[in-house]
């Protein structure tokens, strides 16, 4: 699959060249098919009772498409911008939809997949804080609010 996304990298490199108008339509493309696909598969699941369909199968299920529409899909969104910059899927919303965390929680996702095609993702819920560059640069006074469980308590 890897070599398959970075030919079709290649070629969409030569596609586009420069076009904000082709640049759009493959965008809007892949956007339209991912969330064809994504509205079937959440629209399934949410129908299903908890008993049919557990927390954690579907946490499990909201975790893989967040990893694999990051690992195949933003490479190839990257590559239509050409900007260097790094297109990222957040996985909340998702996850909120099919129920797998409730409304007040954020879902962050990182994976990463061998030369063997093996994937392993690292899934976090929780509640999300917001700090200042300030507090990130303090040591001392981030020491604190944790040992305060101000963050603790997010």
């Amino acid at each position: 699959m890897r070599e398959y996304i970075k030919k079709l990298i290649s070629k969409i490199n030569l596609a586009v060249g420069g076009s904000s108008q082709t640049k759009e339509t493959f965008h809007d493309c892949m956007t339209v098919a991912s969330n064809v696909i994504l509205h079937s598969i959440v629209k399934a699941i949410k129908k299903s009772s908890l008993d049919e369909v557990p927390i954690d199968i579907r946490l499990r299920i909201a975790s893989n498409l967040t990893a694999d529409i990051n690992e195949v899909l933003m490479p190839i969104h990257s590559a239509i911008e050409g900007d260097g910059k790094k297109c990222h899927f957040d996985g909340t919303e998702i996850a909120r939809e099919l129920k797998a965390i409730p409304n007040d929680m954020q879902i962050e996702v990182a994976s990463t997949t061998n030369d063997e095609g093996v994937q392993r993702i690292r899934t976090s819920v929780g509640k999300k804080i917001e700090l200042d560059d300030f507090v990130l640069e303090n040591e001392d006074l981030l020491r604190e609010m944790i040992l305060n469980d101000e963050i603790g308590k997010a």
